[in-house]
């Protein structure tokens, strides 16, 4: 929704605050840019029965062309939301596109009754778009939330991100100042979320060795690691706001997988592999270092 308030800042400013979502009439009433990209599509089905692998926490399932997400609502219902890259897909085919490509990454709890809700035909669809946060208001008219830009959901912020918004506009005197602080502050966000999307969707053989090593890392006991786990943490819940954590981490996580590559001998049958290994990751690098908004879908 999109509300009229008094800025509590300084200047004492009055100020047309805009938190009305990806469609925002404010955003359409003084900003000109086109749509945001669309980069896939959300199928989201209600379950009703299914076990969880672990009670009480969300569940990620990756390997597919799309990660799958399913959480609990009650004790009878679990929700699952399903990845759908962009393509000529029809819904009436998308039990068998699950069935085929998905359900073996799934457990069978999940699988069979998925199956069945989907032939129910009982899918909500949603567009996952992408639009940079570049623009936050012009003149007595700001922006918080969604209306200012969206990441892929996979990263689950944009109620962080939209509450730091809105505090950041009370404790700042003009709006443009409340751009500059708010674009500083999310850019390795938006950087990790095309990152995140890639690493769980891309099929790639690098891609899939980056997914193994930050499981990895993750799980890993010890303090060097429980700290390593912590920044990872931090970066994903939108509490650390410079670049060098999540260049520490992405390096991190990349010196893991080239060197379990190099232990388990992968990538040292000739030295052109290790070579040709080694570019595969720095092509990662490059990419992560490229803006966000040029590098959805890998």
């Amino acid at each position: 929704m999109s509300a009229a308030r008094t800025c509590t800042s300084p200047a004492a400013a009055h100020c047309a605050c805009g938190g009305d979502g990806q469609t925002s009439m404010v955003r359409r009433t003084i900003h000109s840019a086109g749509p945001a990209t669309t980069v896939s599509r959300t199928a989201s089905v209600l379950l009703h029965g299914p076990a969880l692998p672990e009670e009480g926490y969300g569940h990620v399932f990756a390997g597919g062309p799309g990660a799958v997400l399913a959480y609990r609502l009650d004790d009878d219902t679990v929700r699952v939301t399903i990845d759908i890259p962009l393509s000529p897909l029809r819904s009436t085919d998308l039990r068998s596109y699950v069935q085929r490509v998905y359900s073996r990454f799934l457990p069978g709890t999940l699988a069979g009754p998925l199956s069945t809700a989907l032939e129910r035909k009982t899918v909500q669809w949603a567009a996952n778009r992408v639009r940079l946060r570049t623009f936050h208001g012009r003149g007595p008219y700001a922006l918080v939330g969604d209306a200012v830009g969206t990441c892929h959901p996979l990263t689950a912020s944009g109620l962080t991100i939209g509450l730091r918004d809105a505090e950041c506009l009370a404790r700042t005197e003009d709006v443009a100042a409340h751009g500059r602080r708010r674009r500083a502050a999310v850019r390795a966000h938006e950087h990790l979320a095309a990152a995140m999307h890639r690493i769980f969707c891309d099929p790639g053989r690098t891609s899939g060795d980056l997914r193994r090593s930050m499981y990895a890392v993750l799980r890993a006991s010890g303090s060097e690691r429980e700290r390593e786990r912590e920044r990872m943490m931090r970066l994903l819940c939108a509490e650390e706001l410079g670049p060098l954590p999540l260049t520490g981490a992405v390096l991190h996580v990349a010196g893991h997988a080239l060197r379990e590559q190099l232990v388990t001998g992968r990538c040292c049958t000739t030295w052109r592999t290790s070579v040709r290994a080694c570019g595969d990751y720095l092509s990662w690098l490059r990419w992560m270092s490229r803006s966000p908004g040029h590098g959805w879908g890998g």
